[in-house]
């Protein structure tokens, strides 16, 4: 009995990870000078949020603050400003505070409640004031990179913390001067195939240490929010998607949307949809375009849209048919209509499969779901039938083939034609491969992939020692029994007498593999 082979989109997407972090030294500025910039951009930042606060409420909103998220997705401001208090008064300006009197004070406070809750910042930001003029601010203190802050999203300000005016504009100040030292990214150098590393102001920089600033847009549903986060190439898009679950629905996620996890990111400037277990930094690597920078040259920019896979397939042959604008004019068109459930039942053994289609989903689009649903070859040629026992037309919609929610339509294909399509898949050379014939806990797939690229599918269990992988790797790679062999999960040496039930490890992780 043949094997199948297990193929999904997902195995194409690696995550990588390091080491060593790389710190970027501040870059300083006169006073002066950063006092006008600061204060002419963010007047104008406060006209702008002041003229749209006054529109009427709506079910979408959107936030220009930047969201910073570390390694596995804290968020916050940095450190230092936390630590060295952002920005000092001076004695003049604390004796001009204290002859203002309680009435002053008082009236600073509502302006900071104001401010936070319209800039949407954290209102304990850790901003300190310090009476001593000068004081220098204190290094960042290295934290360890699994460490996540569960308390990272907006929350109502807490007048015992809250900063002035004007240290609050001085640290924002700070935090886009420190990104400054990465304006000459020398975005056509092409990066190597089998390199963790990308060039940033003539130095090398690994990878998941790469800036990356990202517009990403949440709508699921009747609900619709945006903001802008900033986040390294390490972090992964399912720390991105719990923090803007957490802003869309802060009084607590629906039901219907439980299983996050089927949740994926259309990326607008590649074209292409991605599921959360990937990191962002794996994007310089995996897509043929390249990442624009962003207007100051501090990071990489591009849009992504967070939605369900139905929607975002129909956004991207929306966004097909025209080049790239910054609204979602088209797709929110295809995004308001409303799902259906289609049932697409074998004509041979009667197994039935549901999908969520809506009426501009394309019958290939729905053909090339059941296809990986059912994990069947890709090039497998299907045909659809509807209740009448009519064949639909594969260049035709969902709407235009007068499917409606919970139709249940018919395929049929060559039973000969798919073993032969499977047989071809077993022999190639980077098939799925058991590496033990273990009874017990079912079997899912991971790869293994070296600094070479080169990518070898494997099916394990809970029982499948780790040894056993490494040797399956040396056998397939033609490596010497005597060259050691390290296997890397998330950071971290998988201990080779281990157990895969040990480890994190789950259907299309990637284990990276290191030659010793």
């Amino acid at each position: 009995m043949s094997k199948r082979s297990i193929s999904r989109a997902e195995d194409d997407f690696f995550a990588f990870g390091g080491d060593d972090d790389w710190d970027v030294p501040a870059v300083k500025k006169p006073k002066s000078e950063r006092h006008r910039k600061s204060q002419h951009r963010h007047r104008h930042h406060k006209d702008r949020v002041s003229s749209s606060s006054g529109q009427g409420q709506t079910s979408s909103f959107s936030s220009s603050v930047t969201i910073e998220l570390d390694s596995d997705g804290e968020r916050g401001p940095k450190e230092g400003g936390a630590a060295g208090g952002g920005a000092k008064g001076s004695g003049t300006e604390a004796g001009g505070a204290r002859e203002g009197g309680e009435s002053s004070k008082a009236a600073d406070d509502n302006k900071n409640d104001d401010l936070i809750k319209l800039l949407g910042i954290e209102s304990d930001v850790g901003v300190k004031k310090e009476a001593k003029q000068g004081a220098k601010r204190e290094e960042k203190p290295e934290e360890p990179e699994e460490q996540i802050n569960e308390n990272v999203l907006p929350s109502p300000p807490s007048s015992a913390t809250l900063p002035s005016d004007e240290q609050l504009l001085k640290q924002i100040d700070s935090e886009i001067l420190q990104g400054s030292r990465h304006s000459d990214i020398d975005a056509d150098l092409p990066l190597p195939a089998s390199s963790t590393t990308v060039s940033f102001n003539g130095e090398d920089i690994k990878l998941k240490d790469v800036p990356f600033s990202i517009d990403v847009t949440c709508r699921l549903q009747d609900k619709e929010c945006s903001a802008m986060v900033r986040v390294k190439g390490r972090t992964r898009f399912k720390n991105i998607q719990e923090k803007m679950m957490n802003t869309l629905y802060p009084e607590g996620i629906p039901e219907s949307f439980e299983a996050t996890d089927s949740l994926v990111f259309y990326i607008n400037e590649l074209d292409m949809i991605v599921r959360q277990f990937l990191r962002v930094g794996t994007l310089l690597q995996i897509s043929k375009t390249k990442i624009p920078l962003s207007e100051a040259g501090d990071a990489y920019h591009f849009h992504a849209l967070m939605t369900t896979e139905s929607v975002a397939q129909a956004t991207k042959q929306l966004l097909n048919m025209r080049e790239w604008e910054p609204n979602y004019d088209q797709a929110s068109a295809a995004a308001d209509q409303e799902e259906i459930t289609v049932s697409i039942r074998d004509r041979k053994d009667a197994a039935s499969t549901k999908l969520a289609a809506k009426e501009s989903t394309s019958i290939e689009e729905l053909l090339s779901l059941y296809l990986m649903r059912k994990n069947y070859p890709d090039t497998l040629q299907l045909r659809l039938y509807d209740i009448d026992g009519k064949e639909i037309k594969k260049g035709s919609t969902v709407g235009e083939s007068r499917i409606e929610d919970n139709d249940i339509i018919e395929v049929e294909y060559d039973d000969g034609e798919l073993e032969r399509l499977e047989k071809e898949e077993e022999n190639d050379e980077d098939e799925t491969t058991v590496v033990r014939e273990e009874e017990g806990d079912p079997y899912f797939t991971i790869n293994m992939v070296g600094k070479d690229r080169r990518s070898f599918k494997v099916q394990v269990n809970s029982e499948t020692v780790m040894g056993t992988m490494a040797d399956y790797y040396r056998e397939k790679a033609g490596i010497d029994k005597k060259v050691k062999i390290r296997l890397i999960f998330d950071d971290e040496e998988l201990d080779e007498r281990a157990k895969v039930g040990d480890t994190e490890l789950e259907e299309g992780f990637m284990v990276d593999v290191v030659l010793i």
